[in-house]
């Protein structure tokens, strides 16, 4: 294809159970103009063979071979510059998407040249999905999403802030443009993090849609829930909060709590992340130390955050107040999700 509408991103390793789910979603879109580069990042079992298969199927379909390089970041970078499409999106090697996935996004950019749309996305389990149980096994389930809103910037970047728009690259649609060479942060985790306040400052216009078109998939094994949790993985999870604070924090207004909720909340993930897997006791220690004083020290600010749901001042205060306690609700909740 020449010229296509849409160039869609797509980062895989050693996900040969997931990528006919992946792919096949894509492939049944009901905007037919967008190609696909898949990026294979130096697998090992049958990914790249299932890829190159797609390829001979599908003129859309593009595959790179590459030398595995352990990260996404270095991934979609390697995709972005062979990218022929007025627009990207990007989507994972093991998520699927709904069949409205790309118009929905395309209708509400409606040929802008300047805006970023957002979707918010469904949380499945990979046993929905190699079980057949889950909604990607039955298309017709899906709703068109519809535009929800178009906030200004303030408002937008407390969305983000708040969680209440993810930080994910998937789910959104911008213009090709708005990628520069080295885009996503090369040799750090939590890229999407770091990189959502590039997207934030470089758009002039923002749209919200109302229904999720996609499914992300909660494996155990992917990138950022292994189960050794190393001294790095914490180091780039706080590295892409600073980020996030240098990029995002001048679009809030000075009275916002956005900052402070958006480390709170990232602090949290931190200490599910060291608690849930094999991690040295030192750095369990470390990420503890960090938690409570970040909490002891700005909690009563949090409180006072009229973007902040009643439900995360409760969670945050029990962190502080009771950590282990937390943890209990936390595995509690996992299990009962499953």
């Amino acid at each position: 294809m020449a010229n296509p509408e849409i160039s869609v991103i797509i980062p895989f390793y050693n996900v040969g159970r997931f990528v006919p789910y992946c792919m096949n979603s894509l492939l049944a879109q009901t905007f037919k103009d967008f190609e696909l580069l898949c990026v294979d990042d130096g697998s090992t079992d049958d990914t790249p063979a299932i890829l190159d298969a797609y390829a001979r199927q599908d003129v859309r379909v593009r595959v790179i071979h590459k030398r595995h390089g352990g990260l996404q970041a270095a991934a979609r970078n390697e995709a972005i510059p062979l990218t022929r499409g007025k627009y990207l999106a990007f989507v994972d090697g093991d998520d699927f998407v709904g069949p409205y996935y790309l118009q929905s996004m395309l209708d509400a950019m409606d040929g802008a040249v300047d805006t970023m749309v957002c979707m918010p996305y469904l949380l499945v389990d990979e046993k929905e999905i190699l079980s057949g149980r889950s909604i990607y096994s039955r298309p017709d389930d899906w709703t068109m999403p519809q535009v929800a809103s178009r906030p200004a910037r303030e408002e937008f970047a407390e969305f983000l802030a708040h969680d209440v728009v993810t930080e994910s690259c998937w789910g959104k649609l911008m213009p090709r443009a708005a990628f520069g060479q080295g885009f996503f942060p090369a040799g750090r985790l939590y890229e999407d993090l770091a990189a959502i306040g590039k997207s934030t400052v470089w758009a002039q216009r923002y749209v919200l849609l109302d229904e999720p078109a996609y499914g992300y998939v909660m494996r155990g094994g992917s990138t950022v829930h292994k189960k050794r949790v190393a001294e790095k993985q914490v180091d780039d999870y706080l590295s892409a909060i600073e980020e996030f604070r240098r990029l995002v924090g001048p679009l809030l207004d000075e009275n916002s709590k956005g900052l402070v909720y958006r480390e709170a909340l990232s602090l949290s993930r931190l200490h599910t992340l060291v608690h849930d897997g094999e991690t040295d006791a030192s750095l369990r220690e470390r990420v503890d130390a960090r938690v409570h004083e970040y909490l002891q020290r700005h909690l009563d600010e949090i409180m006072r955050d009229p973007y902040a749901s009643a439900m995360s001042k409760v969670r945050f205060r029990l962190l502080k107040d009771n950590p282990g306690l937390y943890d209990a609700v936390y595995h509690a909740a996992k299990r009962k999700a499953r």
